[in-house]
């Protein structure tokens, strides 16, 4: 609520767009087809697998203060903030399901469902540094042999 309304101070009458951090697979694709979205929707609302949400973008920020009263990072965050958006006198467009990196498990879903990003690679690192073999190096370069203490 408080990025929107900040926001829409700073540059009145643009529309907000809020993502999550923890959804590596955000693309500039995605957020451009949002953006589009909102050139004819009042509001867009990207649900995440936890229930959650990933993205939120208002055409009119100031209708953030619906959100006022909307818990965050639970089962039912995003059904909540779709009633909200609709009480405050939007229709919500959705915007496709992501998942949110919480736990290692929730990591390893994201880098094989996006494995050519660089969260996948930095996923493989810490994998092969925790398993105590050489980590690939970066451009095809030699890598050293992890040692352990």
């Amino acid at each position: 609520m408080h990025a929107h309304r900040d926001t829409a101070a700073l540059r009145p009458g643009l529309p907000v767009v809020q993502i999550g951090m923890d959804t590596p697979q955000v693309t500039p694709a995605l957020l451009g087809g949002v953006a589009a979205t909102l050139a004819h929707a009042e509001a867009v609302v990207g649900p995440a697998t936890d229930g959650g949400w990933w993205v939120l973008g208002l055409r009119h920020p100031e209708r953030a203060n619906a959100l006022a009263h909307v818990p965050m990072s639970r089962p039912d965050t995003a059904v909540l903030t779709r009633r909200a958006v609709c009480a405050g006198g939007a229709d919500p467009a959705g915007a496709p399901v992501l998942s949110d990196v919480d736990t290692m498990a929730d990591a390893a879903t994201v880098a094989d469902t996006a494995p050519d990003t660089r969260f996948a690679a930095a996923l493989n690192r810490i994998r092969t540094a925790e398993s105590g073999t050489a980590a690939p190096a970066p451009d095809g370069a030699a890598a050293a042999p992890r040692r352990r203490p």
